[in-house]
């Protein structure tokens, strides 16, 4: 498990300047840093790398970013511990480090604040053990990472070069602040994006072979399995009304996507109780159990609940209090079809190579046998 966190800068003169670290009683000396990272500094081949050391018993996962900010985020783990696993997480803080010090706001700035370094080192350790729409909410919460996919969306293949420039005309207020690798770096860990050096090129360039989309769903089960999931029989019918009746003006909307990414999904008491609650319709004092994965405030959670709209109340004849699921929610994975029809829009307009457009092409081809196979085996 990962021992410690280090955020450093390195100084103009070659000098390190040590801005965070936890636990303080973390034993690594300023010199013996920075002799680790001249070293890496000294082998690495390309603006951004993630390096591995392991030295004083310990596995050391280090990144530099490059540009006008030369930070390096290091995190200290077991010798035997995998350091690929909190690679996307070390990438995440690293951006929103660097935006925050540079007074730029992103959804992300509410759960990897530096203000409070324990919280984010807690966040970073417990990382590979989230689930898969915790993970995703990550990134579809920040508007950095939302502006790529939305470039990606329309452009289909682009060179990292290419990346940044868009970035910068979507967002000029990260101009020369954000290392784009490190928005790559997570994306292909999603498998939101290929990698691939053409014949030809000596840059890798870069294809989109899935996207998300965070939706609410019906609650079904727990109406179709009522008697199976606790529902009252005289609350059947209140429960089948409240999700016809919320469902049928039902419309995505961004805005409610990102509250409940935000106050529901990333949030880990909400979050603990909402999952009980996809189960089955379950009493107050029942959710009170959940005390033990650290949900002290069931109230405070309940209400969050209900102002949007997930869950509904009932009270039975003996005033015992039910809960149930009304509205689920789900990121959906889905393979980007639409992609054949910018490639074609861009072949009209010649504002993409043939040959980039006919590698495109072949690796949708290749990602849509790979969707088949895994939806049918």
């Amino acid at each position: 498990m990962p021992y410690g966190l280090i955020i450093s800068k390195l100084l103009d003169n070659n000098d390190l300047n040590i801005l965070k670290i936890y636990p303080l009683q973390l034993n690594f000396q300023k010199d013996y840093l920075l002799d680790l990272y001249k070293s890496f500094l000294h082998n690495r081949n390309s603006n951004f790398q993630t390096q591995y050391f392991h030295e004083q018993g310990f596995c050391i996962n280090s990144i530099f970013t490059n540009g006008n900010f030369k930070y390096f985020f290091t995190l200290i783990l077991d010798i035997e511990e995998d350091p690929e696993e909190y690679e996307p997480i070390l990438c995440l803080v690293a951006i929103d480090y660097i935006l925050m010090q540079n007074n730029q706001n992103d959804n992300l700035n509410f759960i990897l604040n530096d203000s409070n370094i324990e919280s984010v080192f807690k966040f970073i350790k417990n990382f590979p053990k989230l689930k898969i729409e915790v993970k995703y909410s990550l990134i579809l919460l920040s508007n950095i990472f939302q502006t790529t996919l939305n470039i990606f969306r329309e452009k289909g293949v682009l060179t990292r070069d290419q990346i940044e420039k868009e970035l910068n005309t979507n967002i000029p207020s990260i101009k020369n602040c954000i290392d784009v690798n490190l928005i790559i770096k997570v994306l292909i860990y999603f498998q939101i994006l290929r990698e691939e050096i053409l014949e030809g090129m000596k840059i890798p360039t870069y294809f989109l072979i899935k996207d998300l989309v965070p939706c609410r769903i019906p609650a079904i089960k727990i109406y179709e399995e009522s008697s199976l999931r606790n529902v009252p029989t005289e609350f059947e019918g209140i429960l089948k009304n409240s999700i016809k009746d919320f469902f049928t003006n039902y419309k995505i909307d961004e805005n409610d996507n990102i509250s409940i990414l935000k106050n529901i999904i990333l949030n880990k008491e909400v979050y603990e109780c909402f999952k009980v609650l996809r189960i089955a319709c379950i009493k107050k004092e029942e959710l009170e159990e959940l005390q033990y994965k650290g949900v002290y405030n069931i109230d405070e959670c309940l209400n969050v609940l209900l102002n949007h709209k997930m869950i509904i109340s009932h009270k039975d004849n003996k005033k015992n209090e039910y809960f149930s699921l009304i509205s689920d929610f789900q990121i959906i994975e889905f393979f980007p079809e639409y992609l054949y029809n910018k490639y074609i829009e861009q072949y009209k307009n010649k504002t993409i190579n043939e040959f980039i457009l006919m590698r495109a092409i072949e690796i949708l081809k290749e990602e849509l046998v790979k969707w088949i196979y895994k939806e049918n085996f």
